[in-house]
């Protein structure tokens, strides 16, 4: 199944990204509403998803890839692997800590 899926991937990536910024941002309101979050998070989420998604884009509409591991020096991956790492410790703490970081005041 992936054999056909994947060189398709980055189209379905940039089409869901697009797809669903331009969705949250059309529904501001009605999402507010329902899911009971701030209009200001749904719209940074809304862009957020643009950004992605053109960013699939361009890489969808590029002619050829290069191989992540072809190029990148052990400095350069062991960067991505902390950077990554460190993305998701800031996922977890934030996720353990959501009551009270959503009863905290906003900056």
């Amino acid at each position: 199944m992936l054999d056909r899926i994947g060189p398709r991937l980055l189209w379905i990536d940039s089409f869901a990204g697009l797809t669903i910024g331009i969705g949250v941002l059309l529904l501001l309101d009605q999402l507010g509403q329902w899911l009971g979050l701030p209009i200001a998070l749904l719209r940074a989420t809304g862009w957020a998803n643009l950004a992605y998604g053109s960013c699939s884009t361009l890489l969808a509409t590029r002619r050829r890839l290069s191989v992540f591991g072809s190029a990148a020096t052990p400095l350069g991956i062991a960067h991505l692997t902390g950077e990554g790492i460190f993305v998701a410790a800031l996922a977890i703490g934030e996720w353990r800590s959501r009551h009270v970081l959503a009863r905290s005041p906003a900056l």
